[in-house]
């Protein structure tokens, strides 16, 4: 029930500051995670990204005023974060799809997004596997790249770096070459959370284990610190089964467990295999902590 108290108390922090800052750094500290991870799990939890979700309750509670009072647009661009009434105009136009101006003269019906509540799902009807295992550090090899998680661009880039990386297009590099450094059957995407001061990005890397064999220059090593996960099974074609089992694990498991996420990474593990296959097995590690 705490994880669930501490996003309640990111959205109360939300609607007390839509106008004026918006500090992630207050929201990773309310969640108990990290920036880039309470970005990530804002969006497994809502189904709406971060900045998408602030910017339609800003429109919403601008609407009202614009109607409501005489205050210059000028004056409301500026009191909900926006620099300019253009950069106002093209964000309140894309929401409502009418200009201030418009909607100020027409009073049209404009649109309106209430803030999020949460409550927890316990539900029975599918099974959860999971499992709770301690690993020592460990390396891997592969390509990584940085993604940026506060819009949400991440969860459609990501499956695009994929496709790049089973075509040959990543610095012909592809599944087939990297296999020579495999010291399993099975490949891994890897979420690595980046201590650069931003707060709001990923390194995410598809990598195998390694096995130690001298590598070229294009691929990369990186370790894996030591730390307990939690090991959850999925089971059917990709990408539709995993997408619902990582929701699942951030709406349903978590909020009703004794574990916290430890800010580590988390890893998609695929051993090799058909993955369009109804019977195909994959798994979801969560670095975790009690």
């Amino acid at each position: 029930m705490k994880w669930l108290e501490r996003l309640s108390s990111c959205i109360d922090y939300i609607e007390e500051n839509l106008k004026g800052d918006i500090e992630l750094e207050e929201l990773a500290r309310r969640s108990c995670l990290s920036k880039n991870y309470f970005c990530r799990m804002f969006q497994y939890v809502t189904d709406i990204p971060f900045n998408e979700y602030v910017r339609k309750r800003r429109m919403t509670l601008a609407a009202k005023e614009l109607i409501n009072s005489d205050t210059k647009i000028i004056d409301l661009a500026l009191s909900y974060g926006y620099s300019s009434s253009e950069a106002f105009s093209r964000a309140f136009k894309q929401i409502h799809g009418f200009s201030p101006k418009d909607a100020r003269v027409n009073k049209p019906t404009l649109k309106a997004y209430l803030p999020l509540s949460f409550q927890i799902q316990i539900k029975g009807d599918i099974e959860m596997n999971y499992k709770i295992v301690k690993r020592d550090r460990f390396q891997v090899v592969g390509v990584s790249k940085e993604f940026n998680t506060n819009d949400g661009s991440n969860f459609k880039e990501i499956p695009e770096f994929w496709r790049k990386f089973n075509c040959g297009e990543l610095n012909e590099i592809n599944c087939e070459q990297l296999n020579d450094y495999n010291s399993k059957q099975e490949i891994y995407g890897i979420c690595l959370p980046k201590d650069d001061g931003k707060g709001d990005t990923i390194d995410y890397m598809i990598a195998v284990p390694y096995n130690g064999k001298e590598i070229n220059g294009k691929l990369e090593v990186k370790e894996i610190p030591e730390a307990t996960w939690a090991v959850f099974k999925s089971i059917g074609p990709l990408p539709e089964t995993l997408q619902k089992t990582i929701k699942r694990v951030f709406t349903e498991w978590l909020p009703a467990t004794k574990y916290e996420i430890a800010g580590i990474a988390d890893m998609e593990v695929y051993p090799y295999g058909d993955v369009n296959s109804e019977d195909y097995e994959c798994e979801l590690w969560v670095a975790v902590k009690e």
